[in-house]
């Protein structure tokens, strides 16, 4: 087959990591891939690409290329010259260029959704024109039920996908000896929440001085450096920047932290909990941490926004090994369900029934 997966550009982030993983897979297979970047200035992406998947920056070198009937000028014309089978775009602005880009093409739409539907897009306008879009794609893909349940069957075709896992290091030990440090991954948007992350580890730390943090996805601490001096943490904190095998640096660590207070399904936690990091979230929406920690069978969850109660779990987790080593063993069974090959297959079939069955995008 041949598909074209549509995002704004190939950045350090969970869309589009799931894309390269995907794009990787279905290369591997003998499909045609292309990326094309409505967003893009530059032929590179952030996550490693087979030198078989066709990587294009459609804003390279094109004046006014920022406005939006721009891209969606540029798009088409791209993707009638391409004419792949499906075109699958990820984040709500790809997908909206999309699909007006599609409009009167017999080009079928697979969309995406990636994060919490009822607050991402924060516009009330963009969110409807958002919802108009998945209504009239020819097929969506969300990764959680509740995600799912949003759209209350306003949509053609839908199906309930996962993340994949590709994990660039492979721990096979649940009893190893774990060092006396916390990781979190993540960017620097603010439902991420870091200001609660700061927190938990100040608490925290007053009883276990000997322990750091260390944060990937952040370059420095700038922004938050009042913040660490406020809570007396300042040389506890370790800013590790942008590492894309962070596996390998951080999976003998006592425990991962996420403290967003909304998210989609996140990679870097479930990337964490399949590694055997022993893991504690936030309990929050749609359900993502939720879903990868097993109604906190795996892993430990905690309500949102909750400082005290996630600094006491994390010092339960912290002196409690025989519930470091269940959470450990629970993850890394679970990389098998999370594999690329079991994820991307699943999309495989999505893929192919709508080229099948002809469901083209609807104007």
């Amino acid at each position: 087959m041949n598909i074209c997966f549509c995002s704004s550009a190939m950045i350090a982030g969970g869309a589009e990591k799931v894309i390269a993983s995907l794009a990787n897979y279905f290369v591997k297979l003998g499909h045609k891939v292309t990326i094309l970047m409505v967003a893009g200035t530059k032929k590179e992406s952030f996550y490693t690409l087979s030198e078989d998947i066709n990587l294009i920056a459609l804003c390279e070198g094109k004046k006014k290329a920022s406005r939006p009937i721009k891209r969606v000028i540029l798009l088409r014309k791209a993707l009638k010259s391409l004419n792949p089978d499906i075109a699958i775009s990820f984040l709500y602005h790809a997908s909206i260029y999309s699909y007006f880009a599609l409009l009167g093409t017999r080009i079928p739409l697979l969309v995406s959704e990636r994060n919490n539907p009822k607050k991402v897009p924060s516009n009330f306008l963009i969110r409807l024109l958002r919802n108009y879009v998945f209504k009239n794609a020819s097929g969506i893909v969300f990764q959680l039920d509740e995600a799912k349940q949003y759209f209350n069957g306003k949509y053609r075709r839908g199906e309930v996908i996962s993340n994949p896992v590709i994990l660039n290091y492979h721990p096979v030990d649940s009893l190893i000896s774990r060092k006396k440090k916390i990781i979190y991954v993540g960017s620097d948007k603010k439902e991420k929440n870091r200001k609660l992350l700061y927190d938990v580890f100040s608490i925290f730390y007053k009883n276990n001085p000997d322990y750091i943090l260390e944060v990937y996805g952040i370059d420095s601490f700038d922004a938050d450096k009042e913040h660490l001096k406020k809570n007396g943490i300042v040389d506890s904190v370790k800013y590790c920047g942008f590492v894309e095998n962070w596996h390998a640096l951080a999976f003998d660590a006592t425990a991962f932290i996420l403290t967003s207070d909304f998210e989609g399904m996140p990679n870097a936690l479930l990337e964490a909990h399949t590694l055997g990091i022993p893991c504690i979230s936030t309990d929050c929406p749609p359900g993502g941490p939720r879903e990868i920690l097993e109604n906190g069978d795996g892993g430990i969850l905690v309500g949102v926004g909750d400082a005290k109660k996630m600094a006491m779990e994390l010092e339960r987790l912290a002196a409690d090994i025989k519930l470091q080593r269940k959470f450990s063993k629970k993850g890394m069974d679970n990389r098998t369900k999370y594999n690329v090959e079991a994820i991307g297959d699943k999309w495989l079939a999505l893929i192919e029934e709508i080229i099948k069955n002809k469901i083209s995008t609807k104007g």
